[in-house]
């Protein structure tokens, strides 16, 4: 689809040299239209537009961002910088497309559970409208709306002219560092309701944290081959909603598995964490991403919404009502 939509692209460049046939001039009265539209939203904007040109690889002026509605800040990123951001997106007839703001009423949001996001910031990247909009207002504390013209979103493999809304919450120059404060600042939130803490260092210094909060009734860990029952609740964890409540992202209800320390796509911390574990006892599986599902966004089983963004810093609130051990097992089979 996206070889599709460049050639079509390239085709309306090259009638703007002369040359095409009467489906390509369709097309350029579809883009003449466009521009005509972008004009009319863009005349009912009271406040002032910032506008930010746009080139090919080649130096050729494609088109340009309108940035306006926005407030300032002087944190500006630079390359390999990290931005904690919120957005949403929608048509100039005011349909939204997509939204990482939690409580939207959007009918077809593909982010299930709101944002904010992690975004990387990188020089080599065209067309990364996040960075170009944060490069212009600054990346703390500051927000825009901006339209990106149809010109510009068929550069990028799309094809509809869109208004962004971005909040932009933090600029992060060390993601791990940051991150291993955000665990600790909710460690010590966590404090006054944890019994035990156990560390699982992967690495040089990430490391899970399981914070126990009921005494169990069992004296045995939970080893390789355990039958449990047992529920769970998976909470990402943010600067955003941490003084509220964790987003909740996944509530499978309870469940009775034979537990594998080295299950294939299981978070290698969640996994750590649950052999801390016995029988009765309830507990917080504080996960960083490079010990969960890492720079990979996790998607629902029909692949249409993001579940789990990347870089995602995991939480699983564990309630273990039994253990049975494989041993055991066998002989209650004999």
């Amino acid at each position: 689809m996206r070889k599709r939509i460049m050639t079509v692209f390239c085709c309306a460049l090259a009638l703007l040299a002369g040359c095409g046939d009467g489906e390509e001039i369709d097309l350029l009265d579809v883009l003449e239209d466009d521009r005509a539209a972008i004009q009319e939203y863009l005349s009912q904007v009271t406040t002032p537009i910032l506008t930010v040109p746009k080139y090919s690889r080649t130096g050729q002026l494609i088109d340009s961002l309108y940035i306006f509605n926005y407030t300032e800040s002087d944190r500006k990123p630079a390359h390999g910088n990290c931005l904690l951001l919120d957005y949403s997106h929608m048509r100039l007839d005011g349909t939204y497309d997509d939204s990482t703001f939690p409580n939207r009423d959007v009918i077809d949001s593909v982010y299930v559970n709101g944002g904010p996001i992690y975004h990387w910031v990188s020089d080599s990247l065209l067309y990364d409208y996040y960075a170009d909009a944060a490069r212009v207002i600054g990346a703390e504390g500051a927000e825009c709306d901006m339209l990106v013209p149809m010109q510009l979103v068929l550069t990028n493999g799309e094809g509809t002219t869109r208004v962004w809304h971005l909040k932009f919450y933090r600029l992060i120059e060390d993601l791990l560092a940051y991150e291993e404060e955000l665990i600790d600042s909710y460690v010590r939130q966590m404090a006054p309701d944890t019994l035990r803490t156990f560390r699982d260092v992967q690495g040089d210094s990430v490391a899970t944290r399981t914070l126990v909060t009921r005494e169990a009734t069992g004296d045995r860990q939970i080893q390789t081959g355990d039958t449990l029952t047992f529920s769970y609740t998976v909470h990402i964890l943010d600067e955003v909603h941490m003084a509220d409540s964790l987003r909740m992202v996944m509530d499978p209800g309870e469940q009775t598995i034979v537990f594998n320390g080295s299950a294939s796509g299981t978070p290698v911390g969640y996994l750590l964490g649950m052999q801390h574990l016995c029988e009765g006892n309830a507990a917080e599986i504080v996960i960083p991403y490079a010990m969960a599902y890492g720079a990979t966004e996790q998607r629902t089983t029909n692949g249409q919404r993001i579940r789990i963004p990347a870089y995602s810093t995991l939480v699983y609130r564990v309630d273990v009502t039994q253990v049975r051990a494989a041993v055991a097992q066998e002989e209650t089979q004999e």
